[in-house]
């Protein structure tokens, strides 16, 4: 198209115009002349049409080829609808303009392709065109092929990289289209420059991550589904496997990694790769070594790497052979560390493993348990929020499902230090940590993890801590989820306030009757109690009963809890706030505290007895509530009796027929309490 090479002009004029034109530019038509602009004021006036014969001419210098490029960049950045109209409206035009680009891009070193490459990929996306994205991709292929030197084939890997992942169905055409590339790329895999790995482990990676939506009206399927011709997949496992195992920077580890997790979203993928072994590596003791690395990014890109894998379809059979290959005891070791995401991730890969019995069984806890704790202190300590709840959620969850038989806060230090922790996090300014706490404690309280004799004392301090934090909530003024009377008050709270009150009092309410059943429990254990002999300037004042003890919990009852429940007492969904205070009088009333009558008197005036028939009519349905709030009745209103009678010399009731009265008062004659 064009017969005549010219010399390259660049020109300022007096008002700071740069023009990129040819000595031939008056022959061509003025529509290939186009003006960029900075800044709303004209900055350039370039020809489309000279930039091919200048591109074209080998007479001008590499350099001012390089400006000329950037000018096009630039041109392609702002003026790209108009660009992309002209090349359209002339094919011819646009692929022999992309021609010269490539043929430029091969010519410069490899450390100044990274305008040209920009602008081959700003082109080839505008101008949407299958054709010339296909045209530019038989050409990279065949020049890498031909060249056989990977070095000198680094700036077309980055090309092709860069390519796939601006235009995902060009994935497919090359894994069906080009398997003599895919095979000269699994080669390069091994080749010994990190720059040409990395670069060859990104092609891939988008490779076996890209989704079918390149056929219009068919339903894209999931990710991983390209057809990549079998050897290229064993190809692929084998140096996967010889990369995680060798290299140690961390660009080519990271882009391993990823490639890695794509793989596993491919039942047949991740069953290929399992069953690899290379110079006697598989991939569970690659992921070992990958978890002791020095670099907190791979180790989270690892640990978040196991996360995808057990959570694929075959999950259980991989927790078998992780746990079999003592993965965990590495994810133990790792917690030594600062880097609050990688605490994060291992916590959160964690919790699928302690979801599990083998975890169990196969004692990992026990050996894991102090790691976690000295993890979850400098998490707490560091407010850190995230790494904090999810190490809460995991100690919360191995706490539950630890095996009796199997203890495993085995010495009295290791229950102070769980105190001491939960303690920050019910004390901590964020509510979920706050919360996970909660939930951590209620199960730290059953007596397998409580150590003999109880630190009631210790205990208190917790109890205290949580139940004194009520006063601070803030009055609830709807139901939780019902918005609309939120509505109806100009100085409604939010409902996310209303909500974390009814949270809060839930979860001190389950505390609370956790700690109820610990201290039934404990009344027929002479284990759980103090000797009868007193050591050598022993406090007294400390709580070494269990009446002591019951007594003080009373108190922040009194003080702190019933004053909130009753407050809130319109909105508080479910029974779990009475029941809880319902456990609580029956274990002072069982140990037969002093006033307590006096109590009793005062959960009359406050409309508690009332309440707990009203409470049994609605949950009439759930047995365990209805005989928690019977003996609940039965036995406050028999110390109000048992006060009155002494009080007046009367006759003394009978507890038979006050329990039948009780019952029938809140049977199913429709009887109103309010």
């Amino acid at each position: 198209m064009y017969c005549r090479y010219t010399v390259f002009i660049l020109g300022i004029t007096d008002v700071g115009l740069v023009t990129i034109l040819s000595q031939n530019h008056n022959d061509h038509a003025t529509k290939w002349t186009i003006e960029t602009t900075e800044h709303s004021q004209p900055a350039s006036v370039m020809c489309i049409a000279c930039c091919a014969e200048l591109l074209e001419n080998e007479e001008v210098l590499l350099v001012k080829k390089r400006m000329l490029v950037s000018s096009l960049l630039s041109c392609v950045t702002h003026h790209q609808d108009k660009l992309s109209a002209l090349l359209l409206d002339d094919v011819r035009v646009a692929e022999h303009l992309i021609s010269l680009l490539l043929d430029y891009f091969l010519m410069v070193e490899p450390n100044s392709t990274e305008i040209i490459l920009e602008v081959l990929v700003q082109l080839l996306c505008k101008l949407q065109s299958d054709q010339l994205v296909v045209n530019c991709l038989e050409f990279l292929t065949s020049k890498m092929q031909q060249q056989c030197n990977y070095p000198r084939s680094l700036p077309v890997l980055s090309l092709i990289g860069r390519l796939l992942q601006e235009i995902p169905p060009l994935c497919h055409t090359l894994a069906i289209a080009f398997k003599p590339c895919l095979e000269f790329l699994c080669c390069g895999m091994s080749y010994p420059d990190n720059a040409v790995r990395s670069a060859i482990v990104y092609i891939f990676l988008h490779l076996y991550t890209c989704n079918r939506t390149d056929t219009p009206g068919k339903t894209a399927e999931p990710a991983g589904k390209v057809a990549m011709p079998a050897s290229v997949n064993a190809q692929v496992a084998k140096s996967l496997l010889i990369l995680l195992r060798t290299v140690e920077d961390t660009d080519v580890q990271l882009n391993t990694i990823g490639l890695l997790k794509s793989w596993f979203g491919d039942e047949a993928l991740t069953n290929m790769l399992m069953t690899t072994t290379v110079e006697g590596s598989t991939f569970f003791t690659t992921i070992k070594k990958m978890l002791l690395s020095r670099q907190d990014v791979v180790q989270v890109a690892s640990v978040q790497c196991l996360i995808t894998l057990l959570a694929s379809s075959r999950a259980p059979t991989y927790l078998s052979t992780l746990l079999e290959a003592d993965v965990t005891e590495f994810l133990f070791e790792a917690l030594a560390t600062t880097n609050d995401l990688l605490l994060e991730s291992i916590f959160c890969c964690l919790i699928i493993f302690a979801d599990t019995e083998d975890f169990y069984t196969k004692c990992h806890v026990i050996y894991g348990i102090d790691s976690i704790l000295r993890a979850l202190d400098h998490a707490i300590t560091h407010k850190h929020c995230m790494s904090s709840v999810q190490g809460l959620n995991l100690l919360s969850l191995i706490l539950e499902r630890q095996p009796q038989n199997l203890p495993m806060v085995n010495t009295p230090r290791t229950f102070t230090e769980c105190l001491r922790l939960l303690q920050a996090g019910i004390s901590h300014s964020h509510n979920q940590v706050s919360l996970a706490s909660s939930r951590a404690f209620q199960q730290l309280l059953k007596r397998q993890h409580v150590p003999s004799p109880v630190p009631y004392d210790e205990l208190l301090g917790v109890l205290g801590q949580l139940v004194s934090q009520l006063a601070i909530l803030p009055a609830m003024n709807c139901i939780p989820g019902d918005t609309r009377k939120v509505h109806q008050h100009s100085k409604a709270r939010s409902p996310q306030h209303t909500l974390h009150t009814q949270l809060a009092i839930k979860a001190t309410a389950t505390c609370l009757q956790a700690t109820a059943t610990l201290a039934m429990s404990c009344v027929d254990d002479p284990t759980a109690n103090v000797t009868t002999f007193t050591a050598p300037k022993q406090d007294t004042a400390s709580v070494s009963t269990l009446v002591a003890f019951a007594l003080q919990l009373l108190q922040l009852c009194d003080k702190y809890y019933i004053p909130v429940v009753l407050k809130n007492q319109p909105y508080l969904s479910g029974a779990v706030a009475y029941v809880a205070l319902a456990d609580i009088f029956l274990l002072v009333h069982r140990l037969q505290l002093e006033n307590l009558d006096k109590f009793c008197q005062k959960l009359s005036m406050n409309g508690l007895l009332r309440l707990a028939l009203d409470i049994k009519k609605q949950f009439r349905t759930n047995e365990r509530l209805v005989e928690t709030m019977d003996q609940f009745l039965t036995e406050a209103c028999g110390v109000l009796m048992s006060s009155c009678t002494t009080a007046q010399n009367g006759t003394p009731w009978h507890s038979v027929d006050l329990r039948s009265g009780i019952q029938q008062l809140s049977g199913n004659q429709g009887f109103q309490v309010w």
